[in-house]
């Protein structure tokens, strides 16, 4: 039986901005996919007091609602809305761009400058639309940049005569449809020229009940989960009244069941090996790069930055598919997105020590008379004085 594309269609658009709007049921995205002329009506939502900063007092209704929000968040480059902008709370993303900001090393590179302006966050409109241009228009959600649409309605607004009324377009009652012509900017499609048209009859007041609040619509992230998708720790860890814990991996979990083990049944070797080592377990470890290695957490190896220097780090988190590391250098600075075949096992860092402390095979007599030799002073660290390390992407 064939499925309705349309309807796929649809359900695809609908869920392209899940990280940062809750989409209601059975509304899809208007979208502008090229350059061209696009005629759309936006209609005004009884808006949320205490959420829309921009909304005039005294009024319930309004056109639009600005967010912020940080894109390329954590492995997975998630969009996360920014708590600080948006809602005046502690922003985890935030504080990361400031360190890294803070953290640039003089005369640092054109991509590690780009990296750090990237982690900043982007002002973003939301609006709700009819599209003109469609034979059966039905409300859609519009989202785009401020600086590629809004700003450029504003200007629209702010430099025309007010005997047009430009500043009531978007009133049920003697409301006026946006034509805009949106152009091929430098790296983005953005608005052009904007006309401002009366339309020919005006749109019924109880589409008002249909019309879903946007200010509800963004997603306020908690912190602790912000840090979590941050550090790429979604999956493992969990907070629990305050308390962080590490959920156990699938691999972890015949430990558990072998420590529950009665003594008796510990003591025959013959039943031990399967339950050590299922048949998937194997396959798993076959196509997880980490496991080919021998890399686990905690564990020290030797990782080559795009400098060219060579860094002892240890492995504070592996992905579940094995396929990306979080290193740890020895000046703390950490390296995230790291592929295992990037990485040489068998680095540890007592090695000089013991080295230096490992006493050399002389008769017994010899030792005794002979004075203990002075120690050799510790090699110096040749990562003592390395700057910040730009986040890799996946």
């Amino acid at each position: 039986m064939y499925t309705d594309a349309r309807a796929a269609a649809k359900q695809a658009l609908s869920d392209q901005d899940q990280g940062c709007i809750k989409v209601p049921d059975g509304m899809t995205f208007f979208q502008v996919k090229k350059p061209g002329t696009y005629n759309f009506d936006i209609i005004p939502f009884f808006h949320n007091p205490d959420l829309n900063k921009y909304a005039p007092k005294g009024g319930t209704v309004w056109w639009e609602t600005t967010y912020c929000r940080h894109g390329n968040v954590g492995p997975e480059d998630k969009m996360l809305v920014c708590l600080k902008k948006t809602f005046g709370e502690a922003c985890y993303c935030c504080e990361q761009h400031a360190l890294a900001r803070k953290s640039l090393r003089p005369g640092a590179t054109d991509d590690e400058k780009k990296t750090v302006k990237s982690m900043e966050y982007k002002i973003r409109q939301l609006f709700c639309v009819i599209d003109r241009d469609e034979r059966k228009p039905e409300l859609q959600l519009f989202e785009m940049s401020f600086h590629l649409f809004g700003k450029h309605l504003l200007h629209k607004i702010d430099g025309a005569p007010s005997r047009l009324n430009y500043d009531q377009f978007f009133r049920l009652k003697g409301g006026m449809t946006l034509s805009v012509k949106f152009v091929e900017g430098a790296n983005w499609i953005e608005a052009g020229n904007i006309e401002l048209i009366p339309r020919d009859k005006d749109i019924p007041e109880d589409i008002l009940d249909d019309v879903p609040c946007l200010d509800d619509l963004i997603i306020r992230t908690p912190y602790a989960k912000m840090k979590q998708i941050y550090d790429g720790a979604e999956d493992q860890k969990h907070e629990t009244n305050g308390e962080t814990y590490s959920r156990r991996s699938k691999r972890e979990e015949p430990e558990e069941e072998e420590e529950a083990t009665p003594r008796k049944k510990r003591e025959e070797p013959e039943e031990e090996p399967p339950a050590r080592k299922p048949k998937k377990e194997e396959t798993e470890e076959r196509d997880n790069p980490a496991a080919r290695k021998g890399i686990e957490k905690g564990c020290y190896v030797l990782y080559t930055d795009e400098d060219g220097k060579k860094l002892r780090c240890q492995v504070v988190r592996v992905s579940p598919d094995g396929t990306s590391l979080t290193l740890e250098d020895e000046s703390g600075e950490v390296h995230r997105a790291i592929e295992p075949k990037e990485c040489k096992l068998g680095i540890t860092v007592e090695e000089p020590e013991e080295a230096q402390t490992k006493p050399a095979r002389k008769p017994k007599k010899a030792a005794e008379e002979e004075a203990p030799a002075k120690p050799k002073a510790p090699e110096p660290d040749p990562d003592e004085d390395e700057g910040w390390s730009r986040r890799k992407k996946r």
